[in-house]
């Protein structure tokens, strides 16, 4: 049903799974086990407060530092760690209290919003204690796995290459094109600038002739194996033969080649093949989880109506037992623009959204209550409560319509608006399951790459329109009915469902189809992007009225670290913080023994269980 929770903050960076869970325990964790960390030793003390070994775990682990930690075997580097986080604990507090003493709590919307932190967290518990809990990865499987993946732990060889192409449309047909590329090679053989000969000679887009491409790695489904074993077959600095393709003709020079690499059996490669491990059983249990919970508090679940074209804003797509309807207005606001989605990218959010609703509401049923929570909430909310205060200073400064204009005339890059792009999208998936062979894998990336490949052709060469070859090629309803058109949009608007666009950017011209790029879209669809782009809006300077707003926001941020370091100077200076070496080495020492000593995830992930949780590994 879904992938990755981002409505649960569950975070996973690279191959490393971070686990935000309550806070990092000792005690009896079900099995009997003695006590690992002392909660209530005092690392430091400033006024009459103190900050504990709990106070501080939980911290590291709510901003996803703790496995960061773990992973250092020297301890002197833990320690530097702690001793720098101690400080920004008890200056937080501090100045989160003046916000309460100034009543910023009573705020409406900070109270939603505190709602709505808890609400999440209590449901993020359930999900720790439900899936995290059954997981196991042992050593024995993180070596079989190594033994068993060679490929994956090998770093590809890789080459870098720049080429030059002369369409049969462009240049009266396939012989004047074949000569054009060898008057291109006597120009290069004697001697001159490749740069320069691609400009002239080349028929690639305008910004992209001469440039180098890569490096890529060997078998890389974007580049034809014929292209590649050609490139391939040159020393570095040679060209390749002029090669004939279905509509035009090449070469290319090879520029650069590294061999490909072996990855050993290191600690931090056993981390990643954990970590990874880790998350695909953590995957199928989430599955299983949500599941049920669908079948337990769902009264209306229509993840079909978002690929409906005539949805009306007031229909119900989703309501759970014991919380309001979320309409499908409602729907689209929490998401932002759901144009240019395809049909199954508007289901993943739909199930991210239904998973964090369904969580919550099982948390409620078991009676779980912000006790359960208490430190990962108080985490972030001392930071919103911080920040508050820091505004509300910054909102009491008066500024003069001269320091407004000041600023504007000496930071006038930043008053510019940003480039809008009618742009269009296909998307052509390759669909991989698990369950298919790595054979199998390969064979659905070229099927996908085939259909991009000859939908592009047929729009760039055969003028077949943009809109009619979404309708043509798309699979998807949505996308079909919308002629692929995405809107006219900033690339600060896009998501990243686009992310294989951001580094095409500067590639972009009014009526230019871009050809088939690999997705890089960070979800489970996988496959290959045809963008075009009807128009370009060119980014303007603002003018000071229209800047203004801008303005005004822009000195307050420029004010807010400021402010923040005097508050915390002062706070330094009221309230000394006093750390205690010793405690502070007993618990670097500590962690470094711990994850020596952890033998699964499941093992280590019990003790950061609230204390009112412990003796209850899995509901």
């Amino acid at each position: 049903m879904m992938s990755i929770l981002h409505e649960m903050h569950i975070c996973r960076i690279g191959c490393l799974c971070f686990i935000p869970l309550a806070m990092l325990m000792a005690g009896n964790c079900g099995g009997g086990k003695s006590s690992v960390f002392d909660d209530d030793l005092v690392l430091a003390r400033y006024g009459n407060e103190a900050i504990t070994a709990g106070d501080l775990l939980a911290i590291l682990v709510e901003r996803n530092q703790f496995d960061y930690l773990l992973l250092q075997k020297v301890q002197d580097v833990i320690g530097k760690e702690i001793r720098a986080t101690l400080p920004e604990m008890a200056y937080r507090r501090v100045v989160s209290e003046m916000a309460r003493s100034e009543n910023l709590q009573e705020a409406e919307d900070y109270r939603k919003w505190r709602e709505d932190l808890v609400s999440r967290k209590l449901g993020q518990l359930v999900l720790d204690i439900d899936t995290k809990l059954k997981i196991s990865v042992t050593d024995e499987d993180v070596e079989r796995y190594y033994r068993e993946n060679p490929s994956e732990f090998t770093k590809k060889e890789t080459y870098t290459f720049r080429g030059i192409v002369a369409f049969d449309e462009n240049n009266g047909g396939r012989e004047k094109a074949m000569e054009r590329l060898k008057e291109a090679r006597k120009k290069l053989d004697a001697g001159e600038d490749f740069e320069a000969v691609a400009q002239q000679y080349s028929d690639s887009p305008l910004l992209l002739r001469g440039k180098a491409q890569g490096p890529r790695p060997r078998g890389d489904p974007e580049m034809p194996p014929e292209l590649e074993a050609a490139i391939l077959s040159c020393a570095t600095g040679e060209y390749t033969d002029i090669l004939e393709r279905s509509k035009s003709a090449v070469f290319f020079q090879l520029m650069d080649r590294t061999p490909e690499v072996k990855e050993e059996f290191t600690p931090i490669t056993q981390a990643k093949i954990r970590g990874k491990m880790f998350a695909e059983r953590q995957h199928r249990e989430e599955q299983i989880l949500v599941e049920q919970l669908v079948t337990k508090d769902r009264l209306v679940y229509e993840p079909d109506l978002l690929a409906g074209p005539d949805v009306k804003d007031a229909s119900v797509v989703l309501e759970v037992r014991g919380f309001p309807p979320v309409t499908y207005a409602e729907f689209r606001d929490t998401v932002r623009d759901l144009a240019g989605m395809t049909t199954q990218e508007r289901r993943d959010k739909f199930d991210r959204v239904a998973a964090s609703l369904f969580l919550r509401a099982e948390a409620r049923r078991r009676g779980y209550t912000e006790e359960d929570v208490a430190p990962r909430v108080r985490y972030w909310d001392e930071i919103e409560l911080e920040d508050r205060y820091v505004r509300s200073l910054i909102d009491r400064e008066q500024l003069t319509g001269e320091e407004m204009q000041a600023y504007y005339e000496s930071h006038t890059d930043e008053f510019v608006t940003e480039p809008k792009y009618d742009l269009y999208r296909i998307f052509f998936e390759a669909k991989i399951t698990k369950e298919m062979t790595r054979f199998q894998q390969t064979l659905a990336f070229e099927q996908a790459h085939m259909m991009a490949e000859e939908a592009y052709q047929q729009i760039a060469f055969d003028g077949l329109p943009f809109q009619d070859a979404a309708r043509q090629y798309s699979s998807d309803m949505v996308t079909a009915s919308q002629g692929g058109y995405v809107g006219k949009v900033t690339m600060g608007q896009l998501g990243p469902d686009y992310a294989s666009l951001f580094r095409l950017t500067d590639q972009l011209e009014p009526g230019l189809v871009l050809p088939p790029e690999l997705s890089k879209d960070y979800s489970e669809h996988l496959g290959y992007d045809l963008y075009y782009c009807a128009d370009i809006e060119p980014s303007r300077a603002l003018s000071f009225e229209e800047a203004l707003p801008l303005v005004g926001q822009k000195m307050a941020e420029s004010r807010q670290s400021e402010i923040r370091a005097k508050l915390h100077q002062g706070v330094a200076e009221k309230y000394p913080l006093k750390i205690d070496e010793k405690a502070v080495e007993e618990l670097a020492r500590k962690l470094g023994e711990f994850r020596e000593s952890a033998s699964s995830d499941a093992e280590w992930i019990r003790v950061l269980l609230p204390k009112s949780r412990r003796r209850e590994p899995g509901k």
